[in-house]
């Protein structure tokens, strides 16, 4: 006999992050996580050249309380991510309604180390590895994109429709406790 698998994912814990009206200090913030250093380079340049205020969050050097306040203090997110099995800090940024324009990965690849090696190199040419940074998303978390040339114009259409993205509707709907827990209660009970 055979036992089926199935992965789901965890929640979000959405009255830690949820939306607050606060100030916005910052055009937006960019979240960095084990890409290519170039990738981030290339992103920054173009906000500096269009004078936006922004602030870096790099993976792993940050606190809870200063991500949270960033995240309230920021219009949207730009999020230049490795690949992901759920992302939870991604999440949190939806949780709170921040809409992300993420520069998404295609590939296990795409990820670095702190010497900005590739982390998997003796594996290039064995496999693909393909892989997302957004596993859970759709179109009212923001907009998702693959290739650097597509970033200027996505930039654009984000500064213009920032404000049209639900973001904290999807979590609510896809990834709150209650969406969780219903839908763990239907594989395991299914009727």
């Amino acid at each position: 006999m055979s036992l089926a698998t199935k992965s789901i994912p965890f929640a979000v814990d959405t009255e830690l992050f949820k939306p607050k009206d606060s100030p916005k200090l910052y055009d937006c913030f960019v979240y960095f996580k084990r890409r290519h250093i170039d990738e981030l380079n290339y992103v920054t340049s173009i906000l500096d050249k269009k004078n936006m205020k922004y602030k870096v969050i790099v993976y792993g050097k940050y606190k809870e309380e200063d991500y949270i306040n960033t995240l309230h203090s920021s219009k949207f997110g730009i999020w230049i991510g490795c690949h992901e099995s759920q992302g939870f800090a991604l999440e949190e940024a939806l949780s709170c309604n921040l809409p992300l324009l993420v520069f998404n990965c295609s590939s296990m690849f795409q990820e670095y180390n702190e010497k900005n090696e590739i982390c998997y190199k003796n594996e290039l040419g064995r496999y693909s590895l393909k892989g997302t940074t957004i596993p859970y998303w759709d179109d009212t978390c923001g907009i998702a994109f693959t290739k650097k040339e597509e970033f200027k114009t996505n930039l654009e259409r984000m500064l213009r429709e920032y404000n049209q993205f639900q973001p904290r509707m999807y979590i609510e709907n896809k990834l709150s406790p209650i969406a969780c827990i219903d839908r763990l209660l239907k594989e395991i009970m299914p009727t």
